[in-house]
């Protein structure tokens, strides 16, 4: 049992959705300006809607409630620290963009196993091998063949 990223920007507990979250980039000329971060997280919840295809809740995981201003405090103290490390200096940021790239890969949802995707208008089964220098996700199919796709362009299948 495990928290991984489905790309790009989910958290599942398992087969699960935990957690979604959303990001604005802003660019000022040709560098990063501001950047936005919206956190949706599943917390005490035991009923969903039944549109909603896979949810799960910190709740149904551990059987317990859970403190939302204490949860929030948390989460806020762990994103100024992370936000303060990534305002460090030119050498600070080069290292944690490297150490976070190695533990994005690792940790993200179904890679280097097969497993079924719609891509295309077909269901095939393949299995996510990385992403490139944009973000786009890269599959490998049965036949070898890489696949590079941009949001909207694969659907996972669970």
């Amino acid at each position: 049992e495990s928290l991984s990223i489905k790309w790009p920007n989910d958290i599942y507990f398992n087969d699960k959705k935990i957690a979604g979250i959303l990001i604005k980039n802003e660019i000022k000329g040709m560098m990063m300006g501001t950047s936005i971060i919206g956190i949706g997280l599943n917390v005490n919840q035991t009923s969903f809607d039944d549109n909603l295809p896979n949810p799960i809740s910190m709740k149904m995981i551990t059987g317990k409630d859970f403190d939302l201003d204490e949860l929030l405090s948390a989460i806020s103290c762990q994103l100024s620290a992370i936000s303060y490390q990534l305002s460090a200096n030119g050498q600070q940021q080069i290292f944690n963009f490297q150490f976070s790239t190695f533990n994005y890969t690792n940790k993200l949802y179904r890679y280097k196993q097969w497993a079924s995707y719609e891509h295309e208008g077909s269901v095939k089964e393949m299995m996510i091998i990385g992403y490139d220098q944009f973000g786009r996700l890269i599959l490998k199919e049965k036949n070898d063949r890489e696949v590079v796709c941009d949001l909207k362009e694969i659907s996972f299948k669970v």
